[in-house]
């Protein structure tokens, strides 16, 4: 199972899915539960693992600063 990483902290979350938002982006983004593995980070907020295959998808980048309006175009993806 291959994943990405991402550092930020977790806005939202329903039963489905979480608002996650990255320390290097200026708006945030909804991920399906079940493709999101959870590790706390301390002070900081939490570390997220995602599946390879949604961050390929959408285009994501792991450490890579978006601007609202590119998360607005990864949100519709």
């Amino acid at each position: 199972m291959t994943v990405s990483t991402f550092e930020g902290t977790i806005l939202h979350r329903s039963a489905r899915a979480l608002a996650f938002q990255s320390h290097y982006w200026d708006g945030w983004l909804w991920f399906p539960n079940s493709q999101v593995e959870i590790v706390p980070d301390g002070d900081y907020g939490v570390v997220i693992h995602v599946q390879e295959w949604l961050i390929k998808k959408r285009g994501i980048l792991e450490f890579t600063h978006y601007v609202l309006e590119d998360i607005e175009k990864i949100a519709n993806t």
